[in-house]
């Protein structure tokens, strides 16, 4: 059995707008407007805004048709006034037609800050009211938009990535006590918040990179072997990139740490090729024997004593 006065509901309806107290000086029929929906990005709004509503601001009629204007607004920070969100509808244009377009794009990005669709009804009881020429303004609290038909991107975005690495590994020159080297590191920060598109990331030589979806996390891991090999591009340019623009490469070769070649295997150590070789460390390195594995490494204070 249906519900008791269910033939009513309409009655306290303002869809796609919240239903309010209706004001006297609305004039606005609610044929013109039958549905709408919007899509805030990334740059519509402040990272801080909590809130926010979207209304009508604005019908206008010109000599062919009439000209829908949308704002929107946050609890941190007004719209920027020069991106409305605008719908054109012919005069003689079909009822339940949908409509979609996009507002002006942000500084440096070539997304718009919004974007939605609007469907009208009959525009009839519009064209009564409204002379050719003629603007009708709302307030912001008028004809507020449905939060259901409004779509906010704004966490639906990578909004940054800091990237590093740390200076190439150097022995310090004989300095008896020996100093620690200063830690340098480059991050790109918001120099780079420009950048559009899809963001990628390429493995390098003796890298990881593994997407877990549960977490939602990218781990980037060194993993001997794993990623680029030795034809890709990373290694046939150096495979190595300069810590700064000044930065040379060492002068016995093509690298700025001075090693050898993604693609080579080491065979001999300064010319020699065994079966035995003797290494010795000298000022400020390690060398750690593990089974079959070698390891040389930057230790300060090891072999201190410069001679």
């Amino acid at each position: 059995m249906p519900r008791t006065g269910f033939y009513n509901d309409n009655e306290y309806r303002a869809y796609p707008f919240i239903y309010q107290i209706p004001d006297p000086d609305d004039r606005l029929p609610t044929s013109a407007i039958v549905d709408a929906g919007i899509v805030l990005r990334l740059s519509a709004l402040p990272a801080a805004a909590t809130t926010y509503t979207v209304w009508l601001a604005s019908v206008a009629r010109t000599i062919s048709g009439f000209l829908f204007t949308f704002k929107y607004n946050s609890d941190v920070a007004p719209a920027p006034a020069e991106t409305p969100l605008e719908f054109f509808r012919h005069d003689t244009a079909d009822d339940w037609v949908i409509a979609y377009e996009e507002s002006a794009s942000a500084a440096c990005l070539e997304d718009p800050v919004w974007s939605g669709f609007l469907v009208t009804g009959p525009l009839t009881d519009l064209r009564e009211f409204l002379a050719i020429g003629a603007t009708i303004t709302f307030l912001p609290t008028l004809h507020v938009l449905e939060p259901a038909r409004i779509q906010n991107l704004q966490r639906g975005y990578l909004r940054s990535i800091s990237i590093g690495n740390y200076d190439h590994m150097r022995v310090p020159p004989c300095i008896d006590p020996p100093t620690e080297p200063v830690e340098r590191t480059i991050v790109f920060d918001e120099s780079f918040k420009c950048l559009h598109g899809d963001i990628q990331f390429k493995e390098g030589y003796n890298c990881r990179i593994t997407q877990t979806d549960r977490t939602k996390t990218i781990d980037v891991t060194a993993v001997y072997g794993a990623g680029a090999k030795p034809t890709d591009e990373l290694c046939e340019h150096g495979g190595e990139l300069p810590f700064t623009a000044e930065e040379a490469t060492r002068p016995t070769t093509e690298f700025y740490s001075g090693g050898p070649k993604c693609s080579e295997l080491i065979t001999t150590i300064n010319g020699l090729a065994g079966p035995t070789i003797t290494l010795v460390s000298g000022t400020g390195v390690d060398i750690v024997t593990e089974g079959d594995l070698i390891t040389v490494k930057l230790n300060l204070n090891a072999q201190a004593n410069c001679t």
